[in-house]
């Protein structure tokens, strides 16, 4: 390695024209759904909302989303001029020319000339004793509906008052005429007078006053702002000279800034300063038409033209270069003795002016060109180290050496500088692992003597997951001129040559993270590994650090942090415990709280008991990019912490960025039915639904203006949700709700961890008509109504089957014991003769056979007509031709059936059956007795539940009248017909033959 000294150049950004300074990083507009960008008006809610009075109505703001009040829904003008909340939650607006529009629950009324308004054009409102005074023609105090005449309070002021003051220590009006009558009246303990031009007002025409923290008067006129103090008016002086120029607004902050805005920009007074807001410092433009600020001390500066610009004071300033935006990507900040802040770029080293810069600090800056700085460090001397891409220089009182690996075909990146207890220069180099530059004038080497081994003691205790450096072989030195250049490598206990961070801690021990193989703490001579198998969620360490409470914190590349103490990780911290990337490029440590730069925003992590809070800052907080650069992170002696991102540079004053203990404002503001709005002011007076409006989204909102996109919620429905849920969005959901009473609770969390009190909502959904307790009344007695008539009708079935079983008891009786009777006498008769003729006796024999067949018969009927299997029409119909099948073939008569197919389905009761066979086995019967027919025909035809039978032989026929009185077979044939509830007719020619047709609906 060589040593080169030589007079370095630097590139040196210290004038304002090459250098800005960001200080408003936040805007609104019309884009972003703000009613005009031509903005009158500020002002904060006691509810937290921000209103905004413009060119083209009136804006709510709830951090998120807005709420605009336009001529198209309510406003008789588009301008709104002013505004003003009085104590009642009453909004009242200026609408120009005419008159007061008041708000209140999302109505409008109007207030003008005819309720007694002294003029439509209202310039000015300012409330008192928690009541609107408005300024038109007047000053009007408008209270209890009425408007009072108080220009009596300016007996001095001749023309138009324009605003008004008064408490303990006086009254102060002020008028905006152009008129030499026009100023500022004051009535105190110093004067009685109105002040103008020649009092030392800059303009007579005063358009409004506020009074500040120091119970001093700041002014607004249409040339300039004004103070008055203790009997006299005072100029506000800006570098010296009289600020002029329009001024539109004046505001004093909740922390006793002065705020004027006008055509200059913003000029904000603090502590005896003045410094002035411009474009050039991130305002959209110089004209400021209005000032207002939440209850966060965030302020409102609002444009003529471009919207609002949004302003946290002294919490972010970046800083970036408007000749070469690379001057400011810095990859690597320290801390001059001189408190000026020393930038490493990949063009040499910029330098932001902290305060007036030392020779000391002249002498750094003409020290280096043209060099990629990757790391710097700052040693207990105040010397300074510079890492690039070919190598270190040293920076020692006013002389700069440079060591370069000209040696090396590849570029040797430092990537981390660290200084050992001893004052040796630790380079972690991007291939060849640790070097450790030990000064030749350095008088303590115990840090170096352990690397070197005593050749007579090679031998250590080893522990588990440990290495010992015993081979003095493989350690490897370069004699410089200055010193002594000792390399560590992997072959020496290291657990990789790519180092991306290394840290000396409070105890003397080494931190160093690599990239793919985890991290080494090295102490007196020994390594202790720090993997995967030891709980490190990733192998990539991007950044080491040192709490204050001893323990090791590790970013990794994609596993978040990892705690490490007591020889074990001891937890983790990853995106789902808050982290806006698991990508950690640098992590440092205020008061107990650590700031964590990532790939995608700063983290603020805070311990509250054994859980970590973490709160996010990004580009809407007002960090210059998202992407922080690794390890470009430094807290300075004021406790800022400076970022070095890929856009520029951001100072964050954390001391600014006050915790804010006031919990978001937390309001259910409307709800939806099936994905549509419902008219929610009417639901709240009467919180109940239908049975079948039970697909509900609640909408709630969070008024939390500081931080709107890291609100929290936590809602949940009493009967639903066990637990609180917790989400991201301002909705909840529920499906297919029974019917039944409902709470539904939400809550919000701010930023900072604050939840507020749950507000809630309780609604019915009323049950179904048929769920309703009459329904369920009318129910029970249609059921035993029901019930009693399935009971009436088993009972009258079971009669019925009685009825039956009597009349086939009957049947039976009357059959058989008939038949038998006639048996048995027959018999007898027989025996009596044991001397008659052979052909008697055969007779006698034949009537016992021809009686016990019919006895057989009607048993087989009888038994047929009780089986429940063969209650179908087609078995019906198959009975009747198998019991006469025997006769028609011996009499020779053919028998037919015709549209017996589909008959299956046609079950007929028992009654039913037996009347219909036995009426057809009559019409048989007659037929086989009497008519001498060869054919008969069945004819089925079934229409729905109607049965039409029409049978017809071709027998010899008859004459009805010839057999009207004796025809007891016809007769029970239409009697059985009636007792079905059918109809039989009968109609036969002489030589014709017969039809009997029935017709009869089918009875189940």
């Amino acid at each position: 390695m060589q040593r080169r000294n030589y007079t370095f150049l630097i590139t040196i950004l210290l004038f304002q024209s090459l250098l800005g300074q960001i200080k408003i990083h936040k805007y609104l507009s019309a884009q972003d759904g703000l009613a005009n960008n031509n903005v009158h008006r500020i002002m904060c809610d006691s509810q937290g909302y921000m209103w905004f009075g413009t060119f083209n109505g009136v804006s709510r703001w709830d951090g998120k989303n807005f709420k605009n009040i336009t001529k198209s829904n309510g406003l008789i003008s588009s301008p709104v001029i002013d505004f003003i909340e009085s104590d009642d939650g009453t909004m009242y607006f200026s609408n120009y020319t005419k008159g007061i529009i008041s708000y209140k629950n999302g109505e409008l009324d109007t207030i003008d000339t005819e309720d007694g308004l002294a003029g439509n054009m209202v310039i000015r409102m300012r409330k008192y004793n928690g009541h609107p005074i408005f300024f038109s023609e007047k000053a009007q105090l408008y209270r209890n509906d009425s408007l009072i005449n108080i220009n009596y309070y300016f007996p001095k002021i001749t023309t138009r008052a324009s605003d008004f003051l008064e408490d303990e220590t006086g009254i102060y009006g002020a008028s905006r005429d152009a008129s030499i009558l026009a100023g500022l009246y004051v009535k105190d303990k110093y004067v009685d007078s109105l002040f103008t031009k020649k009092d030392g007002l800059i303009s007579n025409q005063v358009d409004l006053i506020e009074k500040d923290h120091s119970g001093d008067i700041i002014i607004a006129t249409s040339k300039g702002p004004n103070k008055y103090s203790k009997g006299k008016i005072y100029t506000l002086k800006y570098k010296g000279k009289d600020l002029i120029g329009v001024t539109n607004d004046v505001h004093v902050g909740l922390d006793g800034t002065n705020y004027y805005g006008g055509d200059y920009g913003v000029a904000i007074e603090k502590n005896g300063t003045v410094e002035l807001l411009t474009t050039e410092n991130g305002l959209l433009e110089n004209q400021v038409t209005a000032i207002g600020e939440d209850k966060n001390g965030t302020m409102y500066f609002g444009h003529e033209n471009s919207g609002i610009s949004i302003y946290n004071p002294e919490r972010f300033t970046n800083y970036i270069s408007h000749s070469n935006p690379t001057d400011f990507i810095a990859n690597a900040i320290i801390q001059t003795k001189s408190n000026n802040i020393l930038l490493g770029t990949q063009n040499g080293v910029s330098i932001i002016e902290q305060e007036t810069i030392s020779s000391t600090d002249k002498n750094i800056l003409n020290s280096i060109k043209n060099e990629f700085i990757l790391s710097m460090k700052k040693s207990n001397n105040g010397n300074i180290i510079f890492g690039t891409k070919k190598g270190f220089g040293i920076y020692d009182n006013g002389k700069l050496s440079k060591y370069n690996f000209d040696r090396i075909s590849f570029y040797q990146d430092i990537n981390s500088i660290e200084i050992s207890p001893d004052e040796d220069i630790l380079l972690a180099e991007r291939r060849l692992g640790l070097l450790i530059f030990t000064p030749n004038n350095q008088s303590k080497r115990n840090f170096i003597n352990y690397f070197i081994t005593n050749p007579s003691n090679p031998v250590q205790n080893l522990f588990p997951n440990q290495k010992y450096i015993s081979n003095i072989d493989e350690i490897k030195t370069e004699i410089l001129k200055d010193g002594k250049l000792t390399y560590v490598t992997y072959k020496n206990g290291l657990l990789s040559n790519r180092i991306l961070d290394m840290k000396i801690t409070s105890d003397s021990s080494l931190i160093i993270g690599f990239h793919g193989r985890g991290a080494n703490i090295y102490k007196n001579g020994v390594f202790t590994s720090l993997t995967s198998e030891q709980g490190l969620t990733d192998q990539i360490v991007n950044s080491v650090f040192e709490h204050s409470d001893g323990s090791y914190w590790f970013g990794t590349s994609s596993g978040g942090i990892c705690i490490y103490k007591n020889n074990r990780i001891i937890d983790t911290l990853n995106i789902n415990d808050g982290l806006s990337s698991n990508d950690i490029r640098g992590i440092v440590e205020i008061d107990n709280k650590i700031y964590a730069s990532t790939s995608n925003g700063l983290n603020v992590i805070l311990k509250y008991a054994d859980e970590y809070f973490v709160r996010q800052i990004n580009e809407s907080d007002g960090l210059l990019s998202n992407v922080c650069n690794l390890n470009s992170i430094l807290v300075d002696k004021n406790k800022n912490i400076w970022i070095g991102t890929n856009k520029g540079v951001t100072k964050y004053n954390p001391q600014m960025d006050k915790v804010i203990s006031t919990p978001p404002k937390i309001i259910i503001s409307g709800l939806q039915l099936f994905n549509e709005d419902y008219p929610f002011d009417e639901f709240k007076n009467n919180p109940e639904l239908n049975y079948d409006q039970n697909y509900l989204k609640f909408i709630f909102t969070a008024v939390n203006l500081s931080a709107p996109d890291n609100v929290l919620f936590k809602f949940k429905l009493s009967g639903i949700d066990k637990d609180w849920v917790s989400s991201t969005t301002n909705n909840a959901q529920y499906t297919s709700l029974d019917d039944g009473e409902y709470t539904f609770e939400v809550k919000a969390r701010n930023e900072w961890g604050y939840w507020s009190e749950p507000t809630s909502l309780s609604f019915v959904i009323n049950p179904a008509w048929w769920e309703t307790w009459w329904f369920y009344t009318l129910a029970f007695i249609a059921i035993g109504s029901l019930i009693a008539f399935i009971a009436s009708y088993r009972y009258r079935n079971l009669l019925e089957v009685e009825k039956i079983r009597t009349k086939i008891s009957a049947d039976l009786h009357d059959s058989i014991g008939s038949g038998l009777s006639e048996i048995t006498i027959l018999s007898e008769i027989l025996h009596s003769q044991p001397n008659a003729k052979q052909e008697d006796l055969q007779s006698g024999l034949k009537n016992i056979s021809v009686t016990a067949r019919s006895l057989v018969g009607n048993m087989s009927d009888i038994v047929w007509l009780v089986n429940p299997s063969k209650d179908s029409l087609k078995d019906l119909l198959l009975r009747l031709q198998d019991s006469y099948q025997e006769v028609f073939a011996q009499a020779n008569i053919s028998f037919k059936i015709n549209g017996i197919e589909n008959l299956e389905q046609i079950q007929l009761p028992l009654t039913y059956r037996q009347h219909l066979f036995l009426l057809f086995k009559e019409a048989i019967n007659n037929s086989l007795k009497y008519s001498e027919c060869t054919k008969i025909d069945l004819d089925i035809n079934v229409k729905g539940k109607f049965l039409n039978i029409l049978y017809q032989e071709n027998g010899k026929g008859f004459d009805k009248n010839a057999i009207k009185d004796s025809g007891n077979g016809l007769k029970n044939m239409k009697n059985r017909a009636e007792n079905i509830g059918g109809i039989c007719e009968i109609t036969s020619e002489l030589n014709k033959g017969t039809q009997i047709s029935f017709s009869g609906k089918i009875e189940k």
